[in-house]
């Protein structure tokens, strides 16, 4: 199977237009229901917004290069240039160690908390750390304690 992850080349249909750029976020949007996939557009002024939605920064880029979308307009995925990172997305099964349980991931991009590329995972026991919220700002939802986030070394593939 085929999973579509953060910094994969993607070729996209947005509105009446095909269009190429770079996966910089999945997980919940504020107002929409369902996972999105934030992407930052190759061409400026063929995007909607700079990577927020209703005030909340989900990634950064420029002004009109950045549109939020479902999977399923995702026309094209090329990971050939993204080799160290895993084919893990939304609702992708992990084993956590440090924690000692296995978890789903529900959120995949930057943070305000801290620099990089972050996995919100929803662990099965609650030995976690939050509810997905960290500073005041929601990445996911799940039970208090359930939620972690780590670096890419923080957790190993389960099944897709």
């Amino acid at each position: 199977m085929s999973v579509t992850t953060i910094s994969d080349r993607v070729k996209i249909k947005y509105k009446t237009k095909e269009l190429f750029g770079l996966v910089k976020f999945i997980g919940e949007v504020k107002g929409k229901s369902g996972v999105y996939y934030g992407i930052e557009v190759d061409k400026a002024n063929e995007g909607e917004n700079n990577g927020a939605h209703q005030k909340i920064i989900y990634f950064v880029t420029n002004k009109k290069r950045g549109v939020f979308i479902k999977k399923s307009q995702i026309l094209k995925t090329n990971s050939k240039n993204n080799t160290d990172t895993p084919r893990v997305t939304v609702g992708s099964k992990v084993s956590v160690p440090k924690y000692e349980t296995n978890g789903v991931i529900k959120f995949v991009g930057s943070t305000t908390f801290k620099a990089g590329i972050w996995y919100g995972i929803q662990l099965e026991k609650g030995s976690g750390k939050n509810n997905g919220t960290v500073k005041d700002r929601a990445y996911f939802k799940c039970e208090a304690n359930y939620g972690v986030f780590v670096k890419q070394n923080g957790f190993e593939i389960s099944e897709n």
